[in-house]
């Protein structure tokens, strides 16, 4: 105990005095010789002890008194998720997930030299196949025993170092996978046990080892289980304080479950410091841990089918008197096989009000928004919304005081234009002399007693004053304030706007058009899926840019449903918003000219059966300066056809017999109707056996069509002739006839191409932490002799560690409801049909997930042929798909061009800054920052509001999704006086919240035509060699009276200064001014 005899020190904790009791022993029996005296520290202790053989010694055992510090390191293992005592179930050859769970209990000690073995069953485990995923500095390795002898009887494991391991509150997490080998039989069972050791002094043995089980079955029991909790009969009630309360658990073994679920348990968990449960209200298998907030209730077996419910009772505890507590149950089998965990687990929750105790919150606009440009002698709108948020209360004495800027707006403007009833408000000073100095006058607005409910909104108007300066900047505040003040939460009681005053207003025109299916107005079947196109442009008259656009959109919810996967990044969908829904685009910044579009799909829901939907869509910038509101909205419409926009049951009218089976004796309910609406007259009596009818009936057009016909097998082994309009077929039958049904399913990631993926080594792969459409594709074959029809297919998504499967849309050859494909049209003899679906898997980093695809059920033409065999209900297949572990790609384009690049002074130069996401990651707050030589260049009127110094543009974006460009032109007037043969360098550069954008891009252009530069005394400007060139002249020396070139020396250094300033400035501009 304590240590291995004969190899390593077993070590004490300083301050141990004796051995503690059975330390000495290294295996059963006496030691020989005894252990001598108990060692001091750090100074080890050695003798011969017994071996494990009993009897035989095994040379020396050692004991040392350690001055590390005890410690307590924990582990947990579990497989598939499963942790003992619950099984994971699984097929032989299957491979199999470990994960590990490890940590330091003890706060400021650190556990030296961490080692974690982990030994599988070698027998039964392929430890060949092991793939580790360990945390950053942890290493694993396949290793063996020292001792020769160990070795053989343990085999080889698993040993992982972690090193020093410091105190953590959180799980560390080391996870491997294994394949279970080929061979091991029906029923048995993997065990895998792990330990974890330190050289520190351990304080908890306990907790230093686990082990986690895998059960083989050839055929793996299936169910789904489901649970649904409700607090009052609510999944969320508020309540007075120490109410007693009820809670209700229905659960369920659901109709489309194979089995019987064995063992089944449901944990129900509540916060004991706030609620107490009523013992005595228990049903019976139900039994209460008050120490562990824990109801647990044995339900034992559940059939297909079977359902139940629990009912307790509860009181609130005296403390908990504000706030919510969640309670959460959970249903599960033993061993846990359910199909669909999703449904495993509910909560309630439960809210508690003090009804002195509210939450008041007010909300300030100025002209919609809470800041926006304006000019001197502008007239202002502001709005107050207000609110009591907490139900069941009553603030008392509430006042509105709203505090505007006496010195910029004029509050002798003011009106009211919508005070709710009983509210009054009025310009007022305060009494308090001192605090009129500091507000002057203010608003103040007396509501009375505020109750729970909707929010209610004061408007008023106000001017700003004429004489306010440009770049003054307005702000007001408003304060809600209840008397007394018991308002929980202060955060919310004031809202400021502010305003600042321009001398001109930025003005554009922004224009937006909404289609559905391409047109303005669309009739459609049905249960139809339409495509809207919103097209936006800032018109070609606008004088600048639109900041901050929105694109609104809604939508009736009640007949439309967006599909989510169809819309742009830009894009969010709120399906919450009162009774319409609410699309929000953040489009960003449209310059002049710039246009877009947004296309997204929907699906007409089946409650929208007959009239019209219109969907109305609106942009606006911020601040709004639109010059033109004509055409800031637009609205597609959407109308169901008349006659529903049915198609014919049971048959196509005026081409092909409906046929029924020998033992039919009416028309199956509204078989006789080809389509929407009443036959055109009745059908006649229902047809004797190998006979036909045929009668007048109504098209899908909603008019008449002929020669709709009915026909009725002929009795078994032969008889009828043909049915009218290609009816029965009379004697002959093939009697050994049979149908073998195959199922084979593929998955097509986006971008790239069909393949099957039918275990998780050949798993289709996600790339980390994205979104993406994936389509999946059934295809069913028939190798018997007969046909197959109606074949259902039942299609479950099963998931590890994250994978999220969304809605399915887009199906192609099958019908789809209630989670189950029907297949359109039979399958013949030999023959197959497949059917496709569309939908978007996400993931959370290291996820597995996998779509089964299995038969459910087929009819066939039961009469003629005989149908001796029927095989393929229940066959399966699989599709896995596991995140690639790619990292994210952030990689981009970023360029500038000019529309010249050889110019004169005087001349506009049109740049075009742009960056494209070509990377896998949204960029997020992009900047592109366009610096430019001021002494050369300056930007034209419309630009220098993007200047944010002499010398630098800049332009910025929210959001630029994956595969999309930011582009901006820039007009720039190359400035008179520069010299020609100038080379004018810009440089662009750029900054995203998101990704690093280290790259520059450079334009040059030439200043062909400039002026010719003032050259000093003596020195003559020279096209040719672009520079000033010295004069020759000869002259006397006056010291020497010889006949020289001669050049004063003043004039001569400021022409050596001249051409190194020019020089100067030649690499000024080289070096990307």
């Amino acid at each position: 105990i304590n240590g291995t005899c004969g190899t390593g020190a077993t070590a004490y904790p300083n301050g141990t005095t004796a051995y503690p009791a059975n330390t000495q022993f290294c295996a059963t029996g006496t030691v020989n010789p005894n252990p001598p005296a108990f060692p001091t520290t750090n100074t080890p202790a050695t003798w011969t002890c017994e071996g494990s053989n009993e009897g035989q010694n095994s040379g020396t055992c050692t004991a040392t008194l350690s001055d590390l510090t005890p410690v307590d390191i924990e582990i947990k293992k579990s497989v598939e998720g499963k942790s003992w005592p619950d099984i994971h179930n699984d097929k032989a050859g299957e491979r199999v997930t470990y994960k590990l769970e490890y940590k330091n209990n003890t706060q400021g000690v650190i556990a030296k030299n961490v080692i974690i073995k982990d030994y599988p069953d070698t027998e039964k485990i392929d430890i060949n196949s092991i793939q580790f995923q360990p945390e950053a500095g942890v290493t694993c390795e396949i290793t063996q025993d020292e001792d020769a002898l160990v070795a053989v009887l343990q085999g080889r494991f698993i040993k992982c170092t972690v090193g020093d391991l410091a105190y953590s509150a959180q799980y560390h997490t080391l996870t491997y996978s294994a394949k279970i080998k080929d061979n091991v039989s029906n029923g048995t069972n993997i065990d895998n046990t792990v330990e974890i050791c330190t050289d520190n002094p351990e304080t908890d043995d306990n907790n230093n080892s686990d082990h986690a089980r895998v059960k083989i079955l050839d055929e793996i029991p299936e169910y789904d289980l489901k649970i649904e909790k409700t607090v009052n009969d609510k999944k969320e009630d508020t309540v007075a304080v120490k109410s007693t309360i009820q809670f209700k658990l229905v659960y369920e073994n659901i109709s489309t479950s194979k089995n019987t679920a064995i063992d089944v348990k449901i944990i129900d968990t509540y916060e004991k410091d706030k609620i107490e449960i009523i013992e005595s209200n228990l049903p019976t298998g139900c039994t209460n841990d008050s120490t562990a907030g824990k109801i647990t209730c044995v339900l034992g077996n559940l059939t297909v089918g079977q359902t139940g419910e629990i009912v307790y009772s509860a009181k609130l505890l005296a403390g908990f008197t504000t706030g919510e507590s969640i309670n959460i149950a959970i249903i599960t089998p033993n061993p846990d096989n359910d199909t669909n965990s999703a449904n495993d687990s509910s909560s309630a929750k439960v809210k508690v009000i003090n009804p002195n105790e509210y939450d008041l919150t007010i909300n300030k606009l100025v002209d919609g928004v809470k800041n926006k440009n304006v000019v001197a002698g502008q007239t202002l709108t502001y709005t107050l919304t207000y609110e009591n948020l907490t139900p069941g209360t009553v603030a008392k004495d509430v006042k509105i005081f709203d505090i505007f800027d006496n010195n910029n707006l004029d509050e002798h403007s003011v009106i009211f234009t919508n005070v709710p009833a009983g509210v009054t408000c009025a310009i007022t000073s305060d009494d308090d002399p001192v605090y009129y100095i500091m507000t002057g006058e203010h608003i103040a607005c007396t509501l009375g007693d505020l109750a729970y409910g909707d929010a209610k909104t004061i408007t008023y108007t106000i001017k700003v004053n004429d004489n306010v300066t440009a770049g003054t900047k307005i702000k007001n505040t408003a304060e809600i304030k209840p008397n007394p003040d018991n308002d929980t939460n202060q955060n919310n009681d004031t809202s400021e706007t502010e305003v600042t005053v321009t001398d001109t207003i930025p003005e554009y025109d922004l224009e937006i058009n909404k289609t559905v299916n391409t047109a303005k107005e669309v009739t459609v079947n049905k249960n139809s899926t339409v495509t809207f196109k919103i097209d936006y442009k800032n018109l070609d008259t606008s004088k600048n840019t639109a900041i901050d656009v929105k694109i609104v959109d809604t939508y009736k919810k009640a007949k439309i449903e967006i599909v989510e996967s169809s819309l742009p990044a830009a894009c969010t969908n709120d399906v919450t918003h009162a009774t319409d829904g609410k699309i929000t685009c953040t489009i960003g910044n449209l310059t002049v000219s710039q246009t877009g579009s947004v296309t997204y799909q929907a699906k007409l829901l089946p409650a929208f059966t007959t009239g019209e939907t219109t969907n109305n869509v609106i942009i606006t910038p911020n601040p709004d300066h639109d010059t033109n509101q004509n055409n800031d909205t637009s609205s597609a419409k959407i109308k169901i056809k008349s006659d529903g926009g049915t198609t014919p049951i049971n048959g196509v009218c005026g081409s092909a017999a409906t046929t029924y089976a020998e033992s039919t004796t009416v028309y199956p309910s509204n078989s006789a109707f080809c389509s929407y609406g009443t036959a055109i007259p009745n059908p006649p009596a229902f047809p004797a056996q190998g006979s036909s009818v045929s009668w007048t009936c109504q098209g899908s057009n909603g008019g008449t069509s002929t020669s709709c016909s009915a026909a009725r097998h002929a009795p078994s082994g032969g008889g009828g002739g043909s049915s009218g309009g290609g009816g029965g077929s009379g004697g002959g039958c093939n009697t050994n006839a049979n149908i073998d049904l195959n199922i084979v399913k593929y998955i097509k990631i986006e971008g790239g191409s069909f393949e099957p993926a039918g275990s998780r080594e050949t798993a289709a792969r996600l790339i980390k932490n994205k979104k993406q459409n994936a389509i999946y594709k059934i295809i069913i074959s028939n190798a018997g002799s007969a046909s197959a029809y109606s074949v259902k297919v039942k299609d479950t998504f099963s998931s590890s560690d994250g994978v999220t499967h969304g809605a399915i849309h887009t199906q192609s050859g099958a019908s789809y409801a209630d989670g189950v494909f029907t297949l359109i049209g039979g399958i013949p003899a030999n023959g197959s049909r497949e059917f496709t679906y569309t939908t978007t898997l996400s993931n959370d980093g290291n996820a597995t997930g996998v779509n089964t695809a299995k038969i459910q059920s087929f009819t066939t033409d039961y009469t003629c042929p005989t149908i001796n065999s029927k095989k393929g209900v229940g066959r399966t297949s699989v599709a896995y798909v596991k995140t690639a572990g790619v990292a994210q790609n952030a990689e981009y384009i970023l360029d500038k061009t000019a529309d010249k690049h050889s110019v004169k002074t005087g001349d506009i130069v049109t740049y075009t800054l742009s960056i494209k996401n070509t990377g896998n990651i949204d960029m997020k707050n992009v900047i592109l920052t366009d610096k430019f030589p001021s002494e050369f260049l300056e930007p034209t009127e419309r630009f220098k509001k993007r200047l944010i110094n002499n010398r630098t543009l800049e332009f910025k974006r929210k959001f630029l999704p994956v595969g999309d460009t930011f582009s901006m032109k820039v007009e720039m007037i190359v400035r008179e006086g520069v010299p020609q043969g100038t080379e004018i360098r810009n440089i662009l550069t750029g900054r995203s919240d998101t990704v690093d954008i280290k790259d520059k891009s450079m334009e040059t252009i030439i200043v062909s035509e400039g002026d010719t530069p003032v050259c000093p005394t003596g020195y003559k400007w020279k096209d040719d060699l672009n520079t000033c060139k010295k004069i020759w002249t000869p002259q006397k020396n006056i010291q020497t009276g010889l006949d020289t070139p001669f050049l004063p020396i003043g004039i001569m250094m400021l022409g050596v200064a001249f051409i190194l300033r020019r020089k100067d400035i030649a690499e000024f501009i080289s070096t990307k001014i």
